[in-house]
């Protein structure tokens, strides 16, 4: 998500990787010429007023009305909805509160006058007033234990690669795949993109996959340089081709008129 807030200066790039068990949520270039930015981790709907949040361990108030600074983060666990892992421990802001509402103030024409009343926990990181060039990362586990998340925490599975205005990346620790998503043209490890693309580099022991797209709709090419020598192409979707570098693969791709469809290319060493 390329973040260009309505009536307001607020930008940033924002991107999320969705790696077996975890969400990778990766944030740069976050930036207001004037007010207060913020990252918002949960606001949830609790189906039990009182589920348990617990910081590093340790149990939160599970007062209504209960707020506080939570710092050195390093990993969050809320009772029925999942974890939360933070690399980089990071200072979030803790809030529960009833909310009262209707129907109708959603919907002006449809639902009723009803007031209705819910109770919510919500986690946030505060990116102060005016920030420039903000990030974050951490890593969100859906419906994960407490057990888990904690392990996690200790040895997280999947590790930020970047994080800058060109590109985003993360590498998931079981198989080095990498995946990437490149606002420019960038380069991250041994992979370069000559402009915006998505792409997934997936190694299994002499053999990597290539998967590519042009989220945009907008390019006619996307042209990847995988640093890496020794590849043949195993097989390769219609549109895509590749050939030998002094560096390793230039791969090329017509994403003309593809709607952002992702491509697929197999390599293998010789």
């Amino acid at each position: 998500m390329e973040l260009r807030a309505y009536g307001s200066s607020l930008h940033g790039l924002k991107s999320w990787f969705c790696l077996d068990d975890v969400i990778a949520c990766v944030g740069s270039g976050i930036g207001a010429d004037a007010g207060t930015a913020e990252t918002v981790v949960e606001n949830r709907k609790l189906r039990d007023p009182r589920a348990a949040l617990l910081v590093n361990g340790a149990a939160a108030p599970t007062d209504a009305g209960w707020s506080a600074r939570l710092d050195k983060v390093r990993w969050l666990h809320v009772a029925g909805t999942g974890g939360y892992v933070f690399p980089e421990p990071a200072t979030l802001n803790g809030l529960r509160e009833e909310r009262t509402a209707t129907w109708r103030e959603i919907n002006l024409k449809y639902g009723t006058d009803t007031s209705v009343t819910r109770p919510y926990l919500t986690l946030w990181q505060d990116h102060g007033a005016a920030p420039s060039g903000a990030g974050y990362f951490w890593l969100q586990a859906p419906a994960a234990s407490a057990e888990r998340t904690e392990q996690w925490s200790a040895a997280p599975p999947v590790k930020l690669i970047a994080r800058s205005t060109a590109v985003h990346a993360v590498q998931r620790c079981a198989d080095g795949l990498v995946a990437a998503n490149f606002w420019t043209a960038g380069t991250v490890r041994d992979l370069t993109s000559d402009g915006p693309a998505s792409v997934l580099v997936r190694p299994d022991g002499k053999t990597v996959k290539v998967s590519l797209s042009d989220p945009t709709q907008l390019r006619s090419s996307v042209v990847l340089d995988l640093a890496r020598r020794g590849l043949g192409v195993v097989s390769a979707d219609p549109g895509v081709s590749a050939r030998s570098t002094k560096d390793g693969v230039r791969i090329t791709a017509d994403t003309a008129g593809r709607h952002g469809a992702t491509l697929n290319l197999t390599l293998k060493r010789s």
